[in-house]
């Protein structure tokens, strides 16, 4: 007889709320009498014998052993009054089965993304021996960090004893139960034909087998399940393979383990691996941002349509895109190099241009690192379909209005405010153009990766000689750089049509927003932005202070001349090497190799600048540099697109991403000037050190898991 025990106490815990109940057991929601830590207590029904007991103690030892990130953790077990009862760790989002109701559709990656977790948790107990034989959504939890977890191991189910694993309260989970557990033989391969079920009905919203007891026994023993692509025509063929495979009726027919069906599906979800098929004479292409939590049929379709997702960029649109990331360059290295430092000598003492500079193009680089990961997370949370081309219109206006205060600005702060404006605009700019990026075809992504970082090089050449034509009046040059942008952006934004899916549903975007510190534990991540950090702030500091080189070691005697004919030199050979190995990046579909090799590069052009003073060679080694930020250049973007922990993200995390290219520019002048006026001025050694920081990127890289 099953008893309420609301309210009453057990052990050092109070039972709070009823759960849920079956017929073994009851579980409530419980809290520490002492230490107010809410709990899941699932109390058995009936007292239990001796020999039960000892067994009850056997097992829940065994479990409680368990520690795994994907599984709910044991933390309490005891006997009162012969009624055994288990305290489970408590699992504040709620069941899967409450997040994703009967008749959902989720899209293929986030069913591959998810029981990729539960099958971890899974092989982790079959390896101490222990099947799960409950695998359904209603034991898939997530917890405080939205994190899948697996709950209800059943007790007395342990193998590889004959006794232990007969069969128990079938009718419960009959929906995901194995022929051979019908039979009263479960084995381990039992939990993957279960997760094989789940899989099958998350992606067309039913489960194969469906009826009476009798007929989802008969169904689950001898007939084949309903083909998944007959169903759902848009669905690639190799993914119902997969499932097929793990619902293979004899157990020796399935995947070795279940880790190793979790990989096949995930495998069959990325489109690389994906064979196309013929669909009413329109090609089959997997998506690659997300759709909402669960979406219908038609919602899944429509992802699946040519083009939608996964975009292949024309020729036309490659060129749009390449002047689109120029405004970049038009609008921050034109204006920093050439403009900004005029102005400020006109409105400071003399003495005080350099610290008045650093300040006013300071605070412009930390609005761009500001305005990156903000816009970034804007536009992850945006519903519209325009959502990237209304940050880049936005981003526009922040740059008019700054070239305003920078144009008729004839005090110091106005410039710190145009600046600061201007360069947030450039930031909108770059977050909502990095944000295609992981739409983007894999076979164009290295070549995109390309465009995208040579073109601020471009941007800059074209924007400095633009404002260096002898215009004495500074509104006069922002009005030429403002309308020459416009122009530009003009062109994209009438050749590009962003028609990804309309954004996730607001549920998923309030559970995202609190993810910003999460996206540091990523290992891949992580080591990525570090590796690009440290070769631009080698790069960004050589840049900075190379005028500086070129008077005092080269003893050049026309610095500004030196200067272009240095840049010149390099960004020649910069483009040339970028889009060659964007293009065999694309072909080879791998990027690691190439941006190690470039850091090297890098490094081995930077220590033999510090180690020469003859300008031949100083434009050779211009021409190396260029040949090493051209392969960097050619794959940096496309491999940050492949380690971003969450796809729902990937425009904030890409925007998080280039802010390692911005803060350079905060940090190399102390760095600079601390390492000159240590060592004497020795640039060899101002050199040297910034070659270590290019190979220790190329270290970095090295730690990173991806092809």
């Amino acid at each position: 007889m099953i008893t309420d025990r609301i309210g009453q106490q057990i052990g050092n815990y109070r039972l709070v709320r009823l759960l849920g109940t079956g017929g073994r057991a009851s579980v409530y929601l419980g809290e520490h009498r002492y230490l107010r830590r809410s709990v899941v207590i699932k109390v058995f029904h009936t007292k239990k014998s001796e020999q039960d007991v000892e067994r009850f103690f056997t097992e829940a030892q065994l479990l409680s052993s368990f520690s795994h990130p994907h599984m709910v953790r044991v933390l309490e077990f005891a006997v009162e009054q012969d009624t055994p009862f288990i305290v489970m760790e408590y699992a504040p989002g709620g069941s899967l089965r409450s997040f994703y109701p009967a008749g959902s559709c989720l899209f293929p990656t986030m069913v591959a993304a998810t029981l990729k977790q539960v099958a971890a948790a899974l092989q982790y107990a079959h390896d101490h021996y222990v099947i799960h034989r409950a695998i359904r959504p209603e034991n898939f939890f997530f917890n405080a960090q939205q994190e899948i977890i697996l709950s209800d191991f059943r007790i007395s189910l342990l193998a590889p004893s004959a006794e232990l694993l007969s069969t128990q309260e079938i009718m419960r989970t009959l929906l995901y139960t194995a022929p051979e557990q019908l039979r009263g033989k479960p084995g381990f391969a039992s939990d993957q034909y279960a997760l094989g079920i789940v899989a099958y009905e998350w992606l067309c919203g039913h489960p194969p087998f469906v009826g009476t007891p009798g007929e989802m026994m008969a169904q689950h023993l001898s007939s084949p399940p309903p083909g998944l692509c007959e169903q759902l025509p848009f669905l690639p063929q190799p993914l119902e393979k997969v499932i097929f495979k793990a619902l293979a009726k004899d157990p020796e027919q399935r995947y070795e383990s279940v880790t190793a069906f979790a990989q096949a599906l995930e495998e069959a979800c990325q489109p690389e691996h994906l064979a196309q098929q013929d669909v009413s004479h329109a090609s089959i292409v997997l998506p690659v941002t997300p759709l909402p939590v669960h979406a219908d049929l038609k919602t899944i379709q429509a992802s699946f349509s040519p083009g939608e997702n996964t975009v292949r960029f024309s020729p036309l649109t490659m060129l749009a895109y390449l002047l689109a990331n120029m405004i970049i360059g038009i609008c921050s290295i034109a204006v920093n190099t050439v403009l900004l430092p005029l102005q400020v000598a006109t409105m400071v003492p003399k003495g005080d241009e350099t610290g008045a500079f650093s300040l006013v193009v300071g605070i412009g680089a930390l609005a761009s690192v500001i305005a990156n990961p903000t816009i970034g997370a804007l536009i992850d949370r945006s519903s519209s379909s325009w959502r990237s081309q209304r940050w880049l219109l936005a981003g526009a206006l922040f740059i008019a209005l700054g070239f305003c205060f920078l144009g008729w600005g004839s005090r110091l702060p106005l410039l710190v405010i145009g600046s600061l404006l201007s360069q947030f605009g450039v930031g909108s700019i770059q977050a909502a153009l990095s944000s295609l990026l992981p739409r983007t075809s894999s076979s164009q992504r290295a070549t995109i990766s390309a465009l995208s970082g040579m073109a601020p090089v471009i941007g800059g050449v074209i924007g400095q000689a633009l404002v260096s034509s002898g215009h004495t009046i500074p509104l006069f040059s922002y009005v030429i750089l403002l309308g020459v942008s416009a122009l530009f952006l003009a062109l994209f934004l009438f050749k590009w049509r962003d028609t990804s899916p309309a954004g996730f549903s607001p549920q998923v975007r309030r559970q995202n927003a609190g993810r910003l510190l999460t996206v540091w534990t990523h290992r891949n991540f992580t080591l990525t932005w570090l590796a690009r950090f440290f070769l631009f702030l080698s790069y960004t500091t050589t840049v900075n202070y190379l005028a500086f080189f070129l008077l005092e070691a080269v003893h050049y005697s026309v610095v500004s001349e030196g200067v272009q004919r240095f840049f010149l030199v390099s960004v020649l050979s910069l483009l040339v090497v970028s889009l060659l190995t964007g293009y065999v990046s694309d072909k080879l579909q791998r990027r690691k190799p190439f941006v190690i090799v470039a850091c090297l590069v890098v490094a081995l052009a930077l220590t033999l600048l510090g180690l020469n003073s003859s300008w031949p060679v100083v434009l050779g080694l211009a021409c190396l540099l260029g040949i090493g930020m051209g392969g960097y250049l050619s794959s940096d973007l496309a491999l940050a697109s492949q380690v971003l922990p969450n796809q729902e993200d990937s425009a904030r995390d890409l925007g998080i991403m280039n802010s390692a290219v911005f803060l350079p520019m905060l940090v190399a002048p102390v760095i600079a000037e601390g390492i000159l006026s240590q060592f004497h001025h020795s640039y060899a050694i101002f050199f040297g050190i910034l070659a270590l920081f290019s190979v220790f990127s190329s270290l970095l890289m090295l730690g990173v898991r991806v092809k």
